[in-house]
């Protein structure tokens, strides 16, 4: 794991002065078709450059709503029980013994590592969509503003052909604020646009080409503009370079209560009653509720969130999402780490699988410094984190009882030693500066002292 640290809100500030072409981008038309949503499936953003189909939001559980606010937890089984499902990682804000947890965020990183993968759905042969699936990573954004509480649900998609190995990204904003609410056109600002039927969506204009095994990432910020309106950052990166594709702000809220959070809470469901304040990255199908299955697949998936001083991975996992309507079947999810580079997610292979948590922080390790400067890298085994503001925090896959450490901050070295670390424990620790002014010699130190 070697993550070169970008500050979420310090990189979004400079977007504007971001190149986005590259000589391995390749110009598609733009046309849009709109397809109209069933009598439970919410509409979604249409792909252009390829055949249109939508993405969705997961159908209101009938016979079975739950109330906002009212319950000790949340149950990530409501609305999915089985595949087909949003197959992937997610952190719903349920740990060890289904005890619920929040947290809140300004940014989300996901990473896709496809060794093999390929799908198909003979019902969408006629649409020109058999081969194609969906990469999701979907979030939740809450702020207040005027004191009045606004909820949306935000995705960053990358839209595969499994067949001939293109991809291309779009994005989706939907008002989760209430049961019914809509997105309207006066209320946001971005690339793209409001449709017709109360959602936000743009997708970029750039087709490439993946060559397995590869990698690639997708990312979420939340800021506040200099005009003071919070703003969503949409951003990938399919090589060596992150490209920022969207920024949509919400320019309704001039009076706004603090920053704009991505919020991860498995206390208490949405405004919607039905969906889930979590964070996922997940295989679905091609748009509109649509679903499709895996003939073959070897895809690993990573989830991080920014805790204000480096990328750290969720500390509880469930092997599916939740508040998408695109699903996946023939998908085996299992729980992974890697003591080699400490990465930690899931790994999805093809063949019957169940939906359930694949791991919990009581099988992790975690990690929790403080420095005496500001930014810094730490070396912990075969892992390479940079941090800034003076702190360090990670969730580490638990292999042995003792790690060795080194920290290094601009005038090189400052530490270096070992630690000892459980499974299912934290280790907390604050590093001084201390300077000594006088002369010593060796007759002067403690008996057993070691210089």
């Amino acid at each position: 794991m070697n993550h070169n640290v970008r500050d979420p809100e310090k990189f979004s500030k400079f977007k504007m002065s971001l190149v986005i072409l590259a000589s391995v981008v390749m110009m598609v038309s733009v046309s849009i078709l709109q397809i109209a949503p069933s009598t439970h499936d919410s509409p979604g953003s249409s792909f252009s450059s390829m055949p249109a189909m939508n993405i969705a939001l997961t159908s209101p559980v009938k016979n079975n709503q739950v109330t906002a606010n009212n319950y000790s937890s949340v149950n990530p089984n409501e609305i999915y029980t089985k595949e087909p499902a949003p197959m992937g990682i997610a952190d719903f804000g349920i740990g060890p013994n289904g005890v619920p947890y929040s947290y809140n965020t300004t940014s989300f990183d996901g990473t896709v590592s496809i060794n093999q993968l390929q799908t198909f759905n003979q019902s969408l042969v006629s649409k020109g969509l058999a081969h194609y699936m969906t990469f999701q990573l979907n979030l939740n954004l809450m702020f207040k503003n005027a004191g009045t509480l606004y909820v949306y649900w935000v995705q960053d998609v990358a839209v595969l052909n499994t067949s001939s190995d293109k991809i291309c990204f779009l994005d989706n904003v939907w008002n989760m604020s209430s049961k019914n609410a809509k997105m309207s056109s006066s209320s946001i600002s971005g690339n793209g646009k409001v449709s017709t039927t109360g959602f936000y969506y743009y997708q970029t204009k750039h087709l490439y080409t993946i060559i397995t095994p590869t990698s690639f990432n997708m990312e979420m910020n939340a800021t506040v503009l200099p005009n003071g309106f919070p703003d969503v950052t949409f951003m990938y990166n399919v090589g060596s370079h992150w490209i920022i594709y969207d920024t949509p702000n919400f320019t309704f809220a001039h009076s706004l209560d603090g920053k704009p959070v991505f919020e991860v809470n498995g206390h208490n469901y949405e405004p919607t009653t039905y969906t889930f304040y979590d964070a996922e990255l997940i295989m679905g199908g091609p748009g509109n509720g649509s679903q499709t299955s895996a003939t073959l697949s070897d895809v690993n998936l990573e989830l991080q969130y920014w805790n204000g001083h480096n990328y750290q991975f969720i500390p509880n996992a469930y092997n599916f999402g939740s508040n998408t309507a695109e699903g996946i079947c023939n998908i085996h999810g299992s729980g992974f780490s890697s003591v080699n580079n400490g990465t930690i997610g899931s790994t999805m292979t093809n063949g019957s699988g169940t939906l359930h948590q694949i791991y919990n922080s009581a099988n992790l390790s975690f990690l929790k410094l403080k420095f005496p400067f500001s930014d810094g890298t730490a070396s912990i085994d075969n892992m390479n984190i940079t941090f800034v503001n003076g702190e360090l925090n990670l969730t580490l896959p638990y292999s042995q009882n003792k790690y060795s450490l080194i920290i290094r901050n601009s005038s090189g070295i400052v530490y270096n030693g070992s630690i000892s670390l459980g499974k299912g424990q934290s280790y907390k620790a604050t590093f001084y500066s201390v300077s000594f002014t006088g002369n010593f010699g060796k007759s002067l130190l403690p008996k057993n002292f070691s210089w």
